[in-house]
């Protein structure tokens, strides 16, 4: 059934409530049959005006108090948490959802001090556990490193583009997220300098303070899919498997069991919107990718003047050639997503419109949280 403006508006005021509050978040899609991923953009667009209101309180000489309330509750609106809740989502790991934030929450934990202090069994008690190895090891810089390229991810908080060598796999740095089961990597130094007489079983992965196992990884014909997204970012062969198949999967959710909103492989020239895969020509892809590099973040007009049409230019002036040219590529974006999805997903009315934001006179944006793109680049 369709909602009007008025009946749409109090739907998201109430899923808001729910959405700073204790209820699981799966509850909250099913009783507003809508997927976290709408619900989170929903609560970004309100945390944008809550941001705003606070800026004109400080302007309008309120209380710091007040303004301090405001600001607060654009940060809770952002991580659907409650106040007690913000010190744990500032953590900023994949995987350390609201739910798993409410769960620890609700044994006393609501602190990065307070969980520091628990042992890694107890921690993997509460939460999944390559989540609550992942922030084991955050929280305790002298735990074994894997070597995975992945925790410059759990300092930012953002999927950075992935450096890839299709030649040979994985490139030598990852900056992305992860929250998935560690890989079997290649043994350390400590590793290697154990007796054999104490090291595990060949057939088991297991990490201590002193030994990583090791495991071969099979060829990439012989992988089997899906996988989360976390575990195929942090092992070689399994990402080198999923490139191969990208250009001939009918659906992402086939190899990623989790996509995010957005994926690009520069390379082969994909793209795919939650897991459906688009068509699109090579400009429109272009113009994508500029501003998928930095979503959230006005990419300016003068910018996709030289990345789509490089050479010699003037851009002073109101007066550009290809001024035209970019808005048709947006809306030629936006035409093609929309043919793509048709009777495969469905989305939240409005949810395509606003997916690129228009600034007059000084450029667009892509409007997709950063966690939720991921783009292969190629070495």
């Amino acid at each position: 059934m369709l909602l009007d403006d008025t009946n749409r508006a109090v739907k998201k005021t109430l899923m808001m409530i729910d959405w700073l509050t204790a209820a699981g978040t799966k509850d909250i899609e099913k009783k507003y049959q809508l997927f976290s991923g709408v619900i989170k953009r929903v609560g970004e667009d309100f945390s944008w005006l809550a941001e705003t209101l606070a800026a004109l309180a400080r302007v309008a000489g309120w209380e710091e108090r007040f303004v301090r309330l405001l600001v607060c509750l654009s940060q809770c609106l952002i991580h659907g948490v409650t106040k007690k809740g913000l010190a744990l989502s500032s953590i900023r790991i994949r995987g350390l959802g609201r739910t798993h934030i409410n769960r620890l929450i609700a044994e006393g934990y609501d602190t990065p001090e307070t969980i520091a202090d628990m042992p890694l069994t107890e921690l993997e008690r509460l939460l999944p556990k390559h989540v609550a190895l992942r922030l084991y090891r955050r929280l305790h810089r002298n735990y074994p490193d894997l070597g995975d390229g992945t925790e410059q991810y759990a300092i930012t908080g953002v999927r950075e583009a992935v450096g890839f060598d299709y030649a040979g796999g994985v490139a030598n740095q990852i900056n992305t997220g992860s929250g998935g089961k560690p890989p079997a990597v290649a043994a350390t130094p400590a590793a290697s300098s154990t007796p054999a007489a104490s090291a595990p079983p060949a057939t088991t992965t297991m990490i201590t303070t002193t030994t990583i196992a090791t495991k071969t990884a099979p060829p990439a014909s012989d992988i089997s899919f899906p996988h989360h997204l976390a575990d195929i970012l942090q092992n070689k062969g399994l990402l080198f498997a999923l490139r191969t198949r990208l250009a001939d999967t009918k659906d992402l959710r086939e190899l990623i069991a989790d996509p995010p909103t957005i994926f690009m492989d520069e390379r082969q020239q994909l793209f795919f919107y939650r897991g459906v895969p688009i068509k699109l020509q090579p400009a429109s892809f272009q113009y994508l990718l500029i501003l998928a590099e930095k979503p959230k973040q006005i990419a300016a007009r003068d910018e996709i003047y030289r990345r789509l049409w490089p050479g010699t230019m003037n851009y002073d002036g109101s007066n550009k050639p290809y001024e035209r040219q970019i808005s048709d590529h947006k809306r030629r974006c936006i035409a093609q997503i929309k043919k793509g999805i048709a009777d495969k997903i469905v989305v939240e009315p409005g949810e395509l419109e606003t997916l690129i934001f228009t600034r007059p006179k000084v450029g667009y944006m892509l409007n997709v949280g950063k966690e939720d793109v991921l783009i292969l680049t190629p070495q």
